[in-house]
């Protein structure tokens, strides 16, 4: 099976800055806390292909194979609820279609497509049908995301098949909930060395966004003993 971590990606430019970019640190941290917590991720890689690419082994797929999540990490200022429009604009399903482009050249591989939008979905019918992969479902919506997406209805079908989007917490929220993970994962430390070791772990996340992360931490971190070993050494 080949690896998507070894594949080339279409654009790997990245653009995330200020704000957005502290954002999608703390998305991948999330990620990060569930894989030393033992929660099924296998590991995680940053601004390949999406924002955050997440390795899941936790059966959620037939046969034990290796769930491939490719996120892409949406944040705004403005605290209206997502709509279709709001989620079409934000330009995450492109950017997801451009890796669903090359994926779908490897049948192998298992894998969905997630945009994680901060905040809230509208109550829209529209929007709700895409976030549970059901885009497709409905002739007038597929037209309108293919119209928009400029491809054809088929194509545009199976794409969406493969597509979620994930509510996530505001940027605040999201940073609290990842120390309070943290604090779980290593309750025998004190709160100045847990603020120290959640400082260092943002680092190494955005170290790897900006493609600067040593083998070493990679190596560290997929042992099945690295949660004790890496508390114990903070």
């Amino acid at each position: 099976m080949q690896d998507p971590v070894r594949l080339p990606a279409p654009d790997d430019t990245g653009s995330a800055t200020g704000e957005r970019f502290a954002y999608q640190a703390q998305a991948a941290l999330r990620a990060v806390m569930e894989m030393l917590a033992g929660g099924g991720v296998l590991h995680v890689t940053c601004e390949h292909f999406e924002d955050v690419l997440v390795a899941r082994t936790d059966g959620t797929t037939q046969g034990g194979a290796t769930l491939w999540d490719f996120q892409q990490i949406k944040s705004r200022e403005e605290q209206k609820n997502w709509t279709l429009s709001g989620v079409l604009r934000s330009k995450a399903l492109a950017s997801l279609l451009r890796t669903h482009r090359v994926l779908r050249e490897h049948p192998d591989l298992t894998y969905i497509l997630t945009a994680g939008v901060e905040g809230v979905l509208s109550s829209d019918a529209d929007v709700r049908a895409v976030a549970q992969g059901r885009g497709g479902d409905s002739a007038q919506r597929l037209d309108r995301i293919a119209s928009h997406l400029g491809v054809d209805t088929a194509e545009a079908a199976g794409f969406l098949r493969l597509v979620r989007i994930e509510e996530l917490p505001d940027r605040h929220e999201l940073e609290r909930r990842n120390r309070d993970a943290l604090f779980d994962l290593a309750p025998h430390l004190r709160v100045g060395e847990a603020e120290a070791l959640h400082a260092d772990l943002l680092n190494r996340v955005r170290l790897a966004m900006d493609g600067r992360l040593g083998s070493r931490w990679q190596a560290l971190v997929t042992r099945l003993d690295a949660p004790e070993r890496f508390c114990a050494s903070a």
